[in-house]
C-alpha cells in the first residue's frame, strides 16, 4: 500500500482546436460530398492530428508562470517509467507493473505528447496484461483503465496503429460465464472485458465480422434468455462500426423476434454508435454511405422505413408514458429478463436507452423531403413559407391538401420527432406529472442537446458531413418550436430533475433560435418574480434564467441581449431570504451565471463621442444605470441575512445546519463572483459598505460570514482590502486582547465566551483579508508580525488560537505560492483598453480559445520570501525554544502548561502548513528502506515525476534554504521529543495536547507540495465550473476563468507529483513510530487521530507500512491491553491496509494467525471486531493474489512477450540489460521461493488451529473460510487441509458444515481442473481436456432414442443451446471404458484423494445423511442446491469407490416418509447419479440398475410437502445428459404419455404432467421427437377438470413449442440473406403446426360457447375451461422472450378474446381475456402483425351486438393506438377514427362518452390534420339537430345524434388540454347554446368545461386574450356564473 500510492486523477484535456483537412476519397455512391480542399493521405491526416496533439499539450503547458521542463527531457523521463514497467513484466510482478503504471498517469498529468507508435505498442502490451489469465481483479482493473486512457482519443490512435486480437478477450469472458459455482471464490470480471471490447472495437477490421458474427450467432437460442444476454452484450461491443450492411439485417431481425429489455438498451446503444459513425465519411473516405446501408430501399437516414418505425416505438416506450390506468409504461420485457441467471442480468448495460434514441433520431435528420406546408415546387431545402409552421410546431393548415404530405422542416426524422412531441405532448404538463416526467423530460433534454451538438460540428470549417445532409435553419427552428411548448410547461414541474432537464433543453434551444425561447422565457421570468403564487415557479424561473445566462448577455447570440439584465437582477433581490434556503440559492444562482459573464459598471454615464448605436444597445445602457443600486442592495440583503443567521449552538457549536451553510456558500460564492466584476468605482463603493458594517457591527453568528465577505474583496483586489481593513482591525485587536478578551485558557472547541465576541470579529476578517499577497502586505510586514505575536501571546482560548493559526496559515500560504491573481473577464490588456471602458457591454459573454488568455499570477518575491523568514526566525524559532522548554522535566504539567504548549504548538503547526511550496527537498536519507536486497530491486522503488520550478527555494546552497530546512528539523525534532515526553511520562490522557501533537506531525509530514484532497477539491471544481459553461463536447472556446482554473489545476498537478513517493529520513522514521504508538493508544480519541494519520502517511511515504507492522503486530500478542489491540486491529483493518498486508507474503501469515489467535480476549467488542476484520480478510485474498505459477519470470507468455519486445525495439526505451535482467530473475525466484515457503508454513498453521480440540468454533470456521480462499489451482491442495475440510463436512453446527463443504467442493473442482489442463493458460482459464471429450458432427433429435443405451458412442451431454446456426463439430463424450476408470488424476493430487479417502467411510456417509435429514431453519420446501453439488464433485472424483456406501445410506431414506428424508434422499441421489457421468460402464450399470426398479415407486409416493424435491432431482439429473445416460427415468415420459386426464387425482394427473415438462425442459432439442405427441395430448386436454392441470398444460405448451423452435441455418451468410428476404420469418418464430392448433380452437370455441352452462356450474364448462388454457398459454408466451410470436396466435382468437373480456361470471377468464387485450399493446410486435391487430379491434367495435363488448374495446383501441403509433399507416388511422366518430352515436351512452374520450386522445396524439373536417361536421350536426318532444318517435334517435354532436365538440376541445388553439373558441357560443338541454347533453358540456377551466387555469393569463367578448360570455355561460375569468 505504501509503496503505490493511489493513483491520481489525471489532468481533464479540452479541445483546443481540432479543425483538421479531411481526405479527398472515393465518396459514397449517393454522391456525398465533403467541402475540403486539400488532398492529403490517411498518414497525413494522422500528422496533422499528432501535430495538433503535440501544440495543445504545449499550451496547457505554457499556460502558467512555471517554467515546465522540455518534451526531450521529459520524454526520457516517461522512457524509464515505461522501461520499469517492462521489467516488472520480465520479472512476472504484476503488482509491480500496477504501480509503475500509476507512476506512468502521474506523468500523463504533466502535459506532455506521447508518439503515436509509442502509444500503439502501449496499448498492445496493456491489451497484453488484460488478456493474461491469473492476475488478480484489482491490477486487471488497473490495466483496463491504462488501456482505456490509451486508446480513448480517435485521433491519437487509429485502426492502422493498432489491430488487437479479440478472441483471448472473448476466452477469458467465457471463463467468467462458468463462474457461478459458489465453490470458486473468483470474483467476476465479466463487465470490465465486456467494457473493454468496446473500448477496443474501433480497431478491429471489417474481416472479422464474419468470424464474429460466426463465434457468437451460432451460441444464440432466443427462446432462452441466458444465450442471447450473455453473448449479444460482446457481439455487439466487438463488432466493427464499418460496413453495418453486413450485420444489420440479421441483428435487426434477432431484435425483432426479442422481448427483452437489456438487448433493446444494448441494440439501441449500438444503433446510436452507428449513427453517429456514418453521419460522415472518416478520414480514409469510409462509412457515411446511407444508400448502401439502406440497401437501395426508402428509409429515413441509415434506416430502412421498417427498422425506422421500430425505432420509433422503441422511444415511445423508452418514454415511460402511462396508459389505461397505470402508473408507467406497461411492458413484459423485463420480467423476460428475470428469466435469466444473476451473472447475465448484472452485466454491464449501456444505460438509459433515451440517450441512445436521441442519438438515432438527431443523427438521421437530413433535408430528405418536402417541407410540409411548404407549395408543390419546395424540394428538401425549401424555405421557409408562412404558414409552414406556427408556434405549436405543428402545420399551419390543419386541412386535409398537398400542402400537408410533407414533412416538418423538410426531415422525415424531425416529423417523428413532432409526431412522438404531439402525442406525449399532455403528460408534460406539472398537473399530469408522474415517473414518466423524468424520461419525457430528459428526452427533449437529450434531443436538443444532440441536436445542439450536431449543429456546432457542421459549423466548423472542415465538417466531413455532406452538404446536402446537413442541418438546415428550417430544421433547426422548426425543431425549437416544435419542442419549445411542452418544454416551457415542464419548467415548472414539481420533480427537481425534471425541472432541470426542461431548463437544459431551454438552454440548448436558446443557443439554437434565441429569437425563439428568450422573448418567452423573459416575459415568464418576469411574471414570476414580479409576482410571486407559488415558491415552485419562482425558483424554476429564476433557475431557468440563470441556464439561459449566456444569451441574456451575449449580442452575439441574442439582439435583445443585455437589457434585461439589471431588471432582473433587482427582481432576484427579494429571494435572499435565510426563510427560504431554496429560493436564496437560485437567486444566488442567478447572481453568479450573469455576472460572471459581466462587467458591472454605469455606461449610461459614458460619452461615446458621437458614436451611431443600436436602439438595443442604447437600452442597454440606460438600464445599467441601475446597477450602483442593484449592487448597495444586495449587499444590504447579504448583511440582512448573516444578521438573521441562528445563533451558535447544537454539535459543533455551528450558526445553523446544513441548509444554512449551503445558503453561506451560495451568497459567498455570489459575493466572490461580483466582486470580481465590479468596476474601481462600484468595487470601492462595496469595499466602503462592508468596510462600515465591520466597523459598525459585532455579531456573533456573523463572525464566519463576515470574514468571507472581507474574503471576496480581497480576492477582487487585495491591496485596497489591506489598507482599508487593517488599521481598523489592528487597532482594535490590540484593544481588545489588552482588554482581556480570549484571556479565559481553553483547549476544547465550545461556544464562545461573550466578551471574546469583538476580537473573533476581526480576526475572521484579517483571516479574509490576509488570503492574497499584495506590495500592501509588504508594507506592514512589521506590524503584522508584531500582532501575530502579541496574537499567539495573548490569545489564550481555543477560538482566540485557532483563529490566530489560520490568519499565519493563510499569510503564509499567499506569500508562498503560485496562483491566479485574478479571475477578471477579459485579459488584462483588454480591461484597460479605452474601448472595453467605454462599451464593456460588447465583451459580454465573450468566450476565449487557450492560446489567447494572458494570465496575472502571483508568483512569489524575493521580498515574500525575506517575509517568510522573517516570520520563522522572530515567531516560529522563539517557540519552538518555548515548547522545547515546556517539555522539561521539572516543568509542572498543569492546565495552564497545557494551554500553552496546545496553542503555541498549533500556532507552529499553521505556519509550517502554509509554507508546503516554500522550498524542495532534498533526498532524504538515514531512514529505513525495509527492503531486502534478495528480494527486493532497489531498481523498482517507485520515483515519480518531479517537475521543476514549483518551489520559492530550491538550491540547498542557498542560506535562506538552510535556514528554513534547519528551523523546520528543529520544529521535527520538537515534535518528537514532545511525543517521547508524553508517553514515557504517564501524559497520555492529555488528549487534548496529544491529538494537537498528531495533527503537528501530520502537518509535518504531509504538508508538502499539494495534498492530494487539495488537488481533488480544485480538480471536481474546476470541472463543475466547466460543464456549466460547456455547451457541446468539443467545444473550444470558453469564458475566460474556466482556463484560468484550469492553468491553475496545472499548477497544482505539477505540485502534487512532489507529494508522491517520498522516502523518509530518520526523523520522519521516529515521527512514524511514535504516531504508531498514539494509533495503538487507550483513548479513542487520541487513537483515532493517530490511525487517521497512519493512513495518510502510508500513501505517502514508500514503504511506510512495512515500518510500521512488526509493532502493531506486537500489540495483538496474548496478554496485551484490550484497548492496546483494538488500536491495532483498527490500524490494520482499514480496507486498505488490510488489502496490503494480506497480499503481501512478508505480512499475510502474522495477520492471519493474529487474527486467528484471537481468541484469548474475550471481549464482545474486540470480538466483533475480529469478525469483521477476518471479512475484509476474505474478500482482499482471492486465488490470483496466492498463485506463484503466474509470478514465475520463466512462464510463457508470448503475446505479453512479445508486445515488450516491440516497445523495447522504441529508441525511447533503452534496451535490455542483461545484468539487470538476470538481478530482476534471481530476485524474483527468490520472492517465489520465500512466497512458497511461506505458504506452507501458514496452511500448516491453520491447519493446527482448525485440528486444536480447543479452538472455539467460531474461530474454527474462521480457519476454515482461510484455507478455502488460500486454495490454489496451479498447487496440489495439502492432505491436510482436504482432510479437515472433509472432517468437517459432517459437523453438527450448520455453518461450519456449509463452510467446509464448500471448500471440499472446491478441493475437488481444482483436482479436476489441475488433471484436464495442458499448460498454464488452460488452468487459469478453465479449458482443459477431458480425455473423453472429442469433437462429433451435429446430433439429429432422432440420435438419442435410437439406441437407448450409453454403451454406443458418441454421447452429446451439452449439445449446444445455439439453433440459428449449425456448427459442423460439437463437444461429445465416448463411453466410459467397461470396467476401468476413464480418468488417471494427475499425481500431485493422489495425497489429497487418500487423506479424503480415508475420512470419508461408512460412518460420514451414515452422519452425513443424518444431518442432510435434519429439519432446517428455513420453511424447507426446496431442495438445496449446494448439497446436490457436493455430492456430485464427491462422486465424480472419487467415481464409484463410494457407491456401496451411498446406497447403504439411501435405501432406507427412500422409503422413509418423512419429508425431510425425503428431501436429503433427493438431493443425495441426484448428487451420486449426476457425479456417475464419467465412471467405468459396468459400475454405472450397477447404479442404475439399482435405482431404477425404485424411481417409478418413489414417484408413486409423492406427496405435496415432497413435490418440489423430487421434480428439483428430475431437473438436475436430466439437464446437459444425453437421454441415453438416464434411460432409467424414460418412465416419465411413458407416464406423461398415458397419463388419464378424466382420472379422480389432481395431484397424480398434475404431477405427470408437469414431470413431462421438466423432461423436456431439461433435455431441450433432445427430447424434440416426443415435442408433437405431447403438444397434441396437451391441446386435446386443455380442458381438464382440474384447474391445477390445466395451468400445468399450458406451461407444456410454452416448453415444447419452444423445444421445436430451431431454425438452424447453414452459415452466417445463408442465414443473412434469409434475414434479407424474409425479415422476422426468417427465424421462424411461429409454429405452422401450432399456429394451426389455434385456428382450430378459434373453430371450436364458439360451438362451445353455445353449451355453456350457467349458474355456480358455470366454471365446469368446456368453454371456460378451454379458453382459460389457452388465455393462460398466450399469457405465458407474452411473458417470455419470444413475446412478438403471441400476434399470430392471438389473431385468430381475438373475436373469442373480446366476447370473453363480457362474461360477468366468469371473473377468471375475464380478466385474462382484458389482460392479454392489453397485453397486445405491451410487447412490441413485427411491424407485419399492428393493422391486422387494429382491424380486429376495429371490426369488433363495429360488428358486436354487445354495448359492453365495444365499451371493453375502446380503450385496448385507444392503447394499441398509442403504443403503434409510429408504425400504424396513416390509412388504419383514418379508419380508426372512423370508427370512433361512428361510435358516438351508438344506443348506449356509456360507449358514446367511451368514444368521445377515445377520440379525444387519438387527436390528441395523431390526427391533428383532421380537426378542421371534424369541427364543421360535429358543429353542423348540433345546429340541425332539434330535439322534438320526449313522446316522439324519434326522440331517442335525435338525442344520439346531438349528443354526439356535442361529445364530438367537447373531444376537440379537450385534445388541447393546455393550450388554446385559434379555431376553439368558436365552439364556445356553439356548446353555450346546448348547456341547458336535458341530460346528457348538458352534463356533457358542462364537465367539459370544467375541466377546461382545471387544465388552463396556470395559462389563463394569456389565453385569456385568443377570446372575443361574446366567446367569454359562452364559457361564463357554461360554467354557471363562476368569477374566475372575471
Amino acid at each position: 500500500m505504501d509503496s503505490e500510492p493511489a493513483t491520481p486523477v489525471s489532468e481533464p484535456e479540452m479541445e483546443i482546436d481540432t479543425d483538421v483537412p479531411t481526405p479527398t476519397g472515393d465518396r459514397a455512391p449517393d454522391g456525398e460530398a465533403g467541402d475540403s480542399e486539400e488532398n492529403l493521405t490517411v498518414e497525413q491526416i494522422h500528422a496533422k492530428y499528432d501535430e495538433h496533439y503535440f501544440r495543445t499539450c504545449r499550451i496547457h503547458r505554457e499556460s502558467t508562470p512555471l517554467r515546465p521542463e522540455s518534451e526531450e527531457e521529459m520524454m526520457q523521463q516517461f522512457g524509464e517509467i515505461v522501461g520499469k514497467i517492462l521489467d516488472a513484466v520480465k520479472a512476472r510482478d504484476w503488482g509491480l507493473v500496477a504501480n509503475w503504471e500509476g507512476i506512468m498517469q502521474c506523468w500523463n498529468m504533466l502535459q506532455y505528447p506521447i508518439s503515436r507508435p509509442l502509444r500503439a505498442k502501449l496499448a498492445a502490451l496493456f491489451y497484453a496484461l488484460l488478456t493474461t489469465p491469473g492476475i488478480d481483479g484489482r491490477l486487471i482493473h488497473a490495466f483496463a483503465s491504462s488501456l482505456y486512457n490509451l486508446i480513448e482519443n480517435r485521433k491519437r490512435l487509429a485502426i492502422e496503429d493498432w489491430q488487437p486480437d479479440w478472441r483471448p478477450l472473448w476466452e477469458l469472458m467465457q471463463r467468467e460465464y462458468k463462474l457461478d459455482r459458489r465453490a470458486d471464490s473468483t470474483s467476476s470480471l465479466a463487465s470490465i472485458y465486456l467494457h473493454a471490447c468496446g473500448n477496443i472495437n474501433r480497431f478491429i477490421p471489417a474481416s472479422e465480422i464474419t468470424p464474429l458474427l460466426e463465434t457468437f450467432l451460432s451460441k444464440l437460442n432466443i427462446t432462452v434468455p441466458d444465450t442471447y444476454l450473455l453473448h449479444m452484450g460482446p457481439l455487439l461491443a466487438l463488432l466493427p462500426r464499418t460496413e453495418p450492411e453486413r450485420y444489420l439485417p440479421p441483428l435487426l431481425t434477432i431484435w425483432e423476434s426479442l422481448n427483452s429489455a437489456i438487448i433493446d438498451e444494448r441494440m439501441l446503444s449500438f444503433l446510436s454508435t452507428l449513427a453517429v459513425r456514418h453521419i460522415e465519411p472518416d478520414e480514409r473516405g469510409e462509412g457515411g454511405d446511407w444508400v448502401r446501408i439502406r440497401e437501395g430501399q426508402d428509409g429515413v437516414g441509415m434506416w430502412q422505413d421498417k427498422t425506422w418505425r421500430r425505432i420509433m416505438g422503441k422511444c415511445l416506450r423508452a418514454l415511460n408514458v402511462p396508459l389505461a390506468g397505470s402508473s408507467g409504461s406497461s411492458s413484459t420485457a423485463a420480467h423476460a429478463d428475470l428469466a435469466s441467471s444473476t451473472k447475465a442480468q448484472r452485466l454491464h448495460r449501456p444505460g438509459s436507452p433515451i440517450q441512445s434514441l436521441s442519438k438515432i433520431i438527431v443523427y438521421s435528420m437530413a433535408p430528405d423531403g418536402p417541407v410540409k406546408g411548404a407549395t408543390s415546387g419546395a424540394g428538401p431545402s425549401g424555405t421557409v413559407t408562412p404558414n409552414g409552421i406556427i408556434a405549436s410546431g405543428m402545420p399551419a393548415s390543419l386541412g386535409g391538401g398537398a400542402a400537408n404530405k410533407g414533412y416538418l422542416g423538410g426531415s422525415k426524422a424531425l416529423e417523428s420527432l413532432d409526431r412522438l412531441i404531439t402525442s406525449t405532448e399532455s403528460f408534460f404538463h406539472p398537473s399530469n406529472a408522474g415517473v414518466w416526467t423524468v424520461d419525457l423530460t430528459n428526452f427533449i433534454n437529450r434531443i436538443t442537446y444532440e441536436f445542439l451538438k450536431r449543429t456546432k460540428e457542421e459549423e466548423r470549417k472542415h465538417c466531413k458531413t455532406p452538404p446536402e445532409r446537413r442541418l438546415t435553419p428550417l430544421m433547426r427552428l422548426s425543431l425549437v418550436r416544435s419542442l419549445k411548448t411542452v418544454a416551457l410547461l415542464a419548467m415548472f414541474s414539481k420533480d427537481p430533475v425534471s425541472v432541470l432537464n426542461a431548463q437544459l433543453a431551454l438552454r440548448n434551444m436558446a443557443l439554437l433560435e434565441p429569437g425563439e425561447i428568450m422573448p418567452e422565457l423573459v416575459e415568464r421570468a418576469y411574471e414570476g418574480l414580479e409576482v410571486i403564487n407559488e415558491t415552485h415557479r419562482t425558483t424554476a424561473v429564476m433557475s431557468a434564467t440563470a441556464a439561459v445566462a449566456a444569451p441574456l448577455v451575449n449580442g452575439s447570440l441574442w439582439k435583445d441581449a443585455g437589457k434585461h439584465v439589471a431588471p432582473l437582477l433587482e427582481l432576484c433581490l427579494p429571494g435572499i431570504d435565510l426563510n427560504d434556503p431554496g429560493k436564496t440559492m437560485c437567486s444566488t444562482l442567478v447572481v453568479v451565471a450573469i455576472c460572471q459573464q459581466i462587467y458591472i459598471s454605469d455606461l449610461s454615464l459614458v460619452d461615446l463621442d458621437g458614436v451611431e448605436i443600436s436602439e438595443e444597445e442604447r437600452a442597454l445602457k440606460n438600464s445599467s444605470a441601475a446597477f450602483a443600486d442593484w449592487v448597495t442592495m444586495y449587499i444590504e440583503r447579504v448583511f440582512t441575512l448573516i444578521e438573521n443567521l441562528p445563533e451558535e449552538g447544537g454539535r459543533g457549536n455551528r450558526t445553523g445546519g446544513k441548509s444554512e451553510d449551503n445558503v453561506l456558500k451560495s451568497v459567498q460564492s455570489s459575493v466572490d463572483v461580483l466582486c470580481s466584476h465590479l468596476s474601481p468605482t462600484l468595487f470601492d463603493f462595496v469595499l466602503e459598505m462592508i468596510y462600515q458594517y465591520a466597523k459598525t457591527t459585532v455579531r456573533s453568528n456573523g463572525v464566519r460570514a463576515v470574514g468571507n465577505l472581507v474574503l471576496s474583496l480581497a480576492k477582487a483586489d487585495p491591496g485596497k482590502t489591506i489598507k482599508r481593513f487593517w488599521p481598523l482591525c489592528r487597532n482594535r485587536v490590540r484593544e481588545e486582547l489588552e482588554n482581556g478578551a480570549s484571556s479565559i485558557r481553553s483547549t476544547s472547541s465550545g461556544v464562545g465566551v461573550p466578551g471574546d465576541t469583538a476580537l473573533h470579529w476581526n480576526l475572521s476578517i484579517l483571516r479574509g483579508a490576509f488570503h492574497f499577497s499584495c506590495p500592501e502586505l509588504l508594507k506592514i510586514k512589521d506590524e503584522v508580525i508584531d500582532l501575530l505575536a502579541l496574537l499567539i501571546e495573548k490569545a489564550k482560548s481555543e477560538r482566540g488560537y485557532s483563529y490566530t493559526s489560520r490568519i499565519i496559515t493563510k499569510v503564509m500560504g499567499a506569500l508562498s505560492t503560485v496562483y491566479p491573481a485574478e479571475y477578471n473577464l477579459v485579459n488584462p490588456e483588454e480591461l484597460d483598453s479605452e474601448d472595453f471602458q467605454k462599451r464593456h457591454n460588447k465583451y459580454w459573454g465573450k468566450t476565449y480559445k487557450a492560446e489567447e488568455v494572458n494570465i496575472k499570477w502571483h508568483v512569489p518575491l524575493d521580498e515574500e520570501t525575506a517575509f517568510i523568514l522573517d516570520v520563522l526566525e522572530k515567531l516560529i524559532k522563539p517557540l519552538t525554544e518555548k515548547l522545547d522548554a515546556l517539555l522539561a522535566e521539572d516543568a509542572t504539567r498543569d492546565s495552564a502548561w497545557r494551554n500553552d504548549f496546545v496553542r503555541f504548538t498549533a500556532a507552529a503547526k499553521a505556519t509550517w502548513a502554509g509554507l508546503g511550496s516554500l522550498y524542495q527537498e532534498t533526498a532524504k536519507e538515514g531512514g529505513m528502506d525495509m527492503m531486502d536486497p534478495k528480494v527486493d530491486l532497489q531498481h523498482f522503488s517507485p520515483q515519480g515525476p518531479h517537475p521543476q520550478d514549483c518551489f520559492v527555494l530550491t538550491d540547498p546552497k542557498d542560506p535562506r534554504y538552510q535556514k528554513v530546512v534547519a528551523l523546520r528539523e528543529a520544529w521535527g525534532e520538537v515534535l518528537h521529543r514532545a511525543s517521547l515526553s508524553l508517553l514515557n511520562s504517564g501524559n497520555e490522557d492529555f488528549t487534548d495536547v496529544v491529538t494537537q501533537i498528531v495533527r503537528a506531525i501530520d502537518g509535518y509530514m504531509t504538508e508538502y507540495g499539494v495534498q492530494r484532497s487539495t488537488y481533488d477539491s480544485d480538480h471536481k471544481r474546476y470541472n463543475v465550473t466547466r460543464e456549466l459553461t460547456r455547451v457541446w463536447p468539443k467545444q473550444k472556446t470558453f469564458p475566460r476563468h474556466i482556463w484560468v482554473r484550469r492553468a491553475y489545476l496545472h499548477v497544482l498537478a505539477r505540485k502534487y507529483q512532489h507529494s508522491l513517493f517520498r522516502k523518509r529520513s530518520e526523523l520522519d522514521d521516529r515521527l512514524i513510530s511514535v504516531l504508531t504508538e498514539f494509533s495503538l493508544s487507550p483513548y479513542t480519541r487520541v487513537r483515532k487521530s493517530g490511525q487517521s494519520v497512519l493512513l495518510a502517511l502510508s500513501t505517502t511515504y514508500v514503504r511506510s507500512t512495512h515500518f510500521i507492522l512488526p509493532k502493531v503486530f506486537e500489540a495483538l500478542n496474548p496478554g496485551t491491553d484490550p484497548d492496546r489491540m483494538k488500536g491495532a486491529l483498527h490500524v490494520l483493518g482499514q480496507k486498505t491496509t488490510t488489502a496490503f498486508v494480506i497480499q503481501n507474503w512478508r505480512f499475510q501469515a502474522r495477520y492471519m494467525m493474529a487474527v486467528l489467535e484471537s481468541s484469548w480476549q474475550e471481549k464482545p467488542s474486540i470480538q466483533q471486531l475480529v469478525s469483521s476484520i477476518a471479512q475484509e480478510i476474505l474478500a482482499a485474498l482471492p486465488e490470483a493474489v496466492s498463485a506463484t505459477v503466474m509470478r514465475d519470470p520463466h512462464v510463457v507468455l508470448p503475446i505479453l512477450d512479445k508486445a515488450v519486445n516491440d516497445i523495447r525495439l522504441t529508441s525511447l526505451i533503452a534496451g535490455e540489460n542483461e545484468v539487470l535482467i538476470a538481478a530482476v530473475e534471481a530476485c524474483a525466484m527468490e520472492n517465489l521461493k520465500r512466497k512458497e515457503s511461506a505458504y506452507i508454513d501458514l496452511l500448516d498453521k491453520i491447519v493446527a488451529v482448525g485440528n486444536a480440540p480447543t479452538t472455539h468454533w467460531r474461530y474454527g470456521q474462521m480457519a476454515i473460510r482461510f484455507l478455502r480462499v488460500l486454495l490454489r489451482r496451479d498447487r496440489a491442495t495439502n492432505p491436510e487441509v482436504a482432510a479437515l475440510f472433509a472432517k468437517n463436512v459432517a459437523s453438527d453446527n450448520p455453518s461450519t458444515r456449509r463452510y467446509s463443504q464448500l471448500a471440499l467442493e472446491k478441493v475437488l473442482e481444482l483436482i479436476k481442473l489441475r488433471t484436464m489442463a495442458q499448460d498454464t493458460r488452460q488452468l487459469f482459464i478453465e479449458s482443459g481436456q477431458n480425455p473423453l471429450k472429442i469433437k462429433a458432427p451435429y446430433p439429429s433429435a432422432e440420435t438419442f432414442w435410437e439406441n437407448e443405451t450409453s454403451n454406443h458412442g458418441p454421447l452429446y451431454d451439452k449439445v449446444p443451446s445455439g439453433v440459428l446456426i449449425m456448427t459442423a463439430s460439437v463437444d461429445a463424450y465416448k463411453p466410459a471404458p467397461e470396467i476401468e476408470s476413464g480418468f488417471e488424476w494427475e499425481p500431485d493430487s493422489h495425497p489429497t484423494l487418500a487423506a479424503i479417502r480415508a475420512v470419508v467411510d461408512d460412518q460420514w456417509f451414515n452422519r452425513l445423511a443424518n444431518l442432510y435429514s435434519q429439519e432446517s431453519s428455513g420453511s424447507g420446501k426446496d431442495a438445496r442446491h449446494d448439497n446436490v453439488r457436493f455430492i456430485m464433485r464427491i462422486f465424480k472424483v472419487l467415481e464409484d469407490e463410494p457407491m456401496g456406501r451411498a446406497i447403504t445410506v439411501l435405501e432406507p431414506m427412500m422409503d422413509d416418509k418423512d419429508r425431510f428424508k425425503q428431501r436429503a434422499a433427493a438431493e443425495m441421489l441426484a448428487g451420486v447419479l449426476r457425479g456417475s457421468k464419467n465412471w467405468p460402464r459396468k459400475s454405472t450399470k450397477q447404479l442404475w440398475d439399482w435405482v431404477t426398479p425404485k424411481l417409478p415407486g418413489i414417484f408413486d409416493r409423492i406427496t405435496p410437502d415432497t413435490l418440489n424435491y423430487w421434480e428439483y432431482f428430475l431437473t438436475i439429473v436430466l439437464s446437459d445428459r444425453d437421454p441415453r445416460r438416464c434411460a432409467g427415468l424414460n418412465f416419465v415420459i411413458d407416464r406423461g404419455l398415458a397419463v388419464d386426464f378424466a382420472g379422480e387425482s389432481a395431484f397424480k394427473i398434475s404431477n405427470a404432467v408437469a414431470a413431462a415438462g421438466i423432461v423436456g425442459a431439461a433435455w431441450t432439442m433432445k427430447f424434440e421427437p416426443w415435442t408433437s405427441r405431447f403438444l397434441d395430448l396437451s391441446w386435446k386436454n386443455l380442458g381438464s377438470g382440474f384447474a391445477e392441470v390445466r395451468t400445468q398444460v399450458a406451461a407444456n405448451i410454452e416448453i415444447f413449442l419452444n423445444i421445436q423452435w430451431h431454425p438452424l441455418y447453414s452459415d452466417v451468410h445463408t442465414f443473412a440473406d434469409a434475414c434479407r428476404k424474409h425479415g422476422v420469418d426468417a427465424l421462424s418464430v411461429v409454429n405452422p403446426a401450432q399456429l394451426k392448433r389455434v385456428e382450430s380452437l378459434a373453430d371450436i370455441l364458439p360451438k362451445l360457447k353455445e353449451t355453456r352452462l350457467s349458474g355456480p356450474k358455470v366454471n365446469q364448462s368446456e368453454y371456460d375451461k378451454v379458453g382459460l388454457s389457452a388465455m393462460k398459454w398466450i399469457w405465458l408466451r407474452a411473458h417470455s422472450s419470444v413475446a412478438p410470436s403471441i400476434y399470430p396466435y392471438m389473431q385468430p382468437l381475438m373475436q373469442e378474446a373480446l366476447r370473453m373480456s363480457e362474461l360477468m361470471d366468469s371473473s377468471d377468464l375475464r380478466s385474462y381475456a382484458i389482460g392479454l387485450l392489453y397485453i397486445l399493446s405491451a410487447v412490441t410486435p413485427s411491424v407485419q402483425y399492428v393493422e391486422p391487430v387494429m382491424d380486429a379491434l376495429i371490426e369488433a367495435v363495429r360488428t358486436s351486438p354487445s354495448w359492453r363488448v365495444r365499451l371493453q374495446v375502446l380503450p385496448i383501441m385507444q392503447v394499441f393506438y398509442f403504443r403503434q403509433l409510429p408504425i400504424l399507416s396513416d390509412e388504419c388511422s383514418i379508419r380508426v377514427l372512423d370508427v370512433l366518430v361512428e361510435c358516438l352515436e351508438d344506443e348506449a351512452i356509456e360507449v358514446r362518452e367511451m368514444a368521445a374520450k377515445t377520440l379525444s386522445g387519438v387527436i390528441r396524439c395523431s390526427q391533428r390534420h383532421s380537426i378542421l373536417d371534424l369541427k364543421a361536421r360535429f358543429v353542423t350536426a348540433v345546429h340541425h339537430v332539434r330535439l322534438p318532444p320526449r313522446t316522439d318517435a324519434v326522440y331517442s334517435a335525435s338525442l344520439r345524434v346531438l349528443h354526439a354532436g356535442v361529445l364530438g365538440l367537447t373531444a376537440l376541445i379537450d385534445a388541447y388540454p393546455y393550450t388554446v388553439p385559434n379555431w376553439l373558441p368558436s365552439l364556445l357560443p356553439v356548446l353555450a347554446e346546448q348547456s341547458y338541454e336535458k341530460p346528457p347533453i348538458s352534463t356533457t358540456v358542462r364537465k367539459c368545461a370544467a375541466n377546461f377551466r382545471r387544465t388552463h387555469q396556470d395559462t389563463w393569463h394569456t389565453d385569456k386574450n385568443m377570446f372575443d367578448e361574446e366567446q367569454m360570455q359562452a364559457l361564463q355561460t357554461i360554467i354557471s356564473g363562476t368569477s374566475y375569468y372575471a
